[in-house]
């Protein structure tokens, strides 16, 4: 099973690995603020710290303006600007 944000594979020895999420992504919400995640077909995305690790902080409620712009993000083919990092909307119609 494959998609955005999944890895896997076998060792030489045999044993079978993998790894989901893709990133790190800054999303910005209508206010302006930031949004730091990985993200993965799979599970979808994961808040993320500063330092790149997962956040313990709570996710993103269920009626969070992230959540439009990821869906506007993905639909648009998960574009990023020349850092790797910062994603790329075009305003939807």
């Amino acid at each position: 099973m494959g998609g955005f944000g999944f890895y896997g594979g076998t060792t030489p020895c045999g044993m079978h690995w993998h790894y989901t999420g893709a990133g790190p992504f800054v999303l910005r919400t209508p206010d302006g603020r930031p949004h730091r995640f990985e993200d993965s077909d799979r599970f979808g995305p994961v808040r993320l710290r500063k330092d790149d690790e997962v956040s313990d902080a709570r996710p993103w409620g269920e009626k969070h303006p992230f959540w439009a712009r990821h869906s506007a993000w993905c639909r648009q083919g998960r574009r990023v600007a020349e850092d790797g990092i910062t994603c790329i909307l075009d305003p939807e119609a």
